[in-house]
């Protein structure tokens, strides 16, 4: 019998985002928590240009990400909550500014030299920096995290436009939004398995 092939990093960080969102009501600062995509992928299509020549889309995508900002080596996943303990008085003393996890396969992967750096960085600058092979360790780490977060009450979220249906206009739209509802229970392939 084959043996199943192990998850790939786009499958684990898709685990990890979808226990965040499912998790945001106990911890509502995990609604914070958001991606780096300098891993993506931006597929093989191709642009003819006006002089003949054919570029890959991809690349072109790239060059404008750079151009922007995007740089190697920057860890996958940020959250921008401090984490501490609180100490007499009641007073909150900040360990961390926020943790950025590098999110690697579960026995496959190893980071980069850039990788490596950017860690090195952000622990110099105060932040907590991870590196877990894995959803199951991701979660582990940010369950942590914002067990030592301070509770601080988020501002509500604006609703997005994503939710509007097809032909609504803006004033109607107030009206007839789609809401979804919390799973009543938990999906066997939404829960990462527990190793160790």
């Amino acid at each position: 019998m084959k043996r199943p092939s192990e998850p790939t990093e786009h499958a684990e960080q898709c685990v990890v985002m979808t226990w965040a969102a499912l998790n945001a009501g106990k911890w509502p600062c995990l609604r914070m928590l958001y991606a780096v995509p300098n891993g993506a992928f931006f597929g093989g299509e191709v642009k003819q240009l006006k002089s003949g020549k054919s570029v890959p889309v991809g690349a072109i995508r790239a060059r404008k990400l750079k151009a922007e900002g995007l740089k190697e080596g920057v860890p996958d996943l940020c959250l921008p909550v401090p984490a501490g303990k609180t100490g007499r008085g009641g007073a909150f003393e900040t360990v961390s500014h926020g943790i950025y996890i590098e999110l690697k396969r579960r026995t496959l992967g190893k980071p980069s030299a850039m990788q490596q750096w950017w860690r090195q960085c952000l622990i110099l600058m105060g932040y907590r920096a991870e590196l877990c092979h894995g959803a199951a360790a991701a979660i582990e780490m940010l369950r942590e995290h914002v067990m030592h977060a301070p509770k601080t009450v988020l501002p509500p979220m604006p609703e997005s436009k994503k939710t509007l249906r097809r032909g609504d206009s803006e004033k109607k739209s107030k009206k007839r939004t789609r809401v979804s509802a919390p799973l009543s229970k938990p999906r066997p392939f939404l829960i990462p398995p527990r190793y160790g």
